[in-house]
């Protein structure tokens, strides 16, 4: 849960700080839609190099990777944004390299989710698809609402002043919530992650073993 939670955080506090950020930080709020536009064909991309990046470096080393090029993502969005704030490439570079992360990410927390109904029926002998997956519609509907109340109270905090020049308090502000939150977020779902999630490795693989051997629930 709170990786699922953490991980549409990620998403959706870039959308909402991304256009205040690209009208008012850069300067330019048209490198918003290219942005999107490159990170939007980049999600995809990552979703679907999920399954084959699996296969060749195992699930774990996946999540570490989809884990960090979000961090590395945002890092760029600010050092570009420093060095060559109006340069549409530079833009296009960080939304692809940020939202490959988030892609592999949704296939990775999708198949978790499956991990996590073979661990139930593992454990209490009942497959229960439509509590876990209906639990992660809850996630994304409480991230989106977090994310609002967020966006909203940050703009407010950072002095925020609409259809006019921003002080430099405010600049530092709409940076540290379009960078510095969500690399705080993709931290904390890596810490959540190496500590707590189990279902990797020769334990998932004996839990589908008992599952297909019908042996009594442990």
């Amino acid at each position: 849960m709170g990786i699922v939670l953490f991980m549409n955080l990620i998403m959706q506090i870039i959308g909402g700080v991304s256009l205040y950020y690209f009208k008012y930080v850069i300067g330019n709020d048209k490198l918003n839609q290219v942005f999107y536009a490159f990170s939007g064909l980049a999600e995809i991309g990552g979703l679907m190099l999920f399954p084959i990046l699996t296969k060749k470096i195992g699930r774990q080393n996946v999540f570490k990777l989809a884990s960090i090029l979000p961090i590395l993502g945002c890092s760029m969005i600010l050092v570009f944004g420093i060095i060559a704030p109006k340069n549409a490439a530079f833009i296009a570079i960080s939304g692809v390299v940020l939202k490959l992360g988030t892609g592999m990410l949704l296939g990775a927390t999708t198949v978790m989710l499956a991990d996590v109904v073979d661990y139930g029926q593992f454990k209490l002998g009942t497959r229960n698809e439509s509590i876990v997956f209906s639990v992660q519609t809850l996630l994304v509907k409480t991230a989106s609402a977090v994310s609002g109340w967020l966006v909203g109270v940050g703009l407010s905090v950072v002095g925020y002043v609409p259809n006019a020049v921003q002080g430099a308090s405010t600049i530092l502000g709409l940076r540290v919530l379009m960078i510095g939150l969500p690399i705080l977020c993709a931290i904390s779902m890596y810490v959540i992650y190496k500590n707590k999630y189990k279902i990797n490795g020769d334990y998932h693989d004996m839990i589908l073993e008992k599952i297909k051997s019908g042996e009594a629930v442990v």
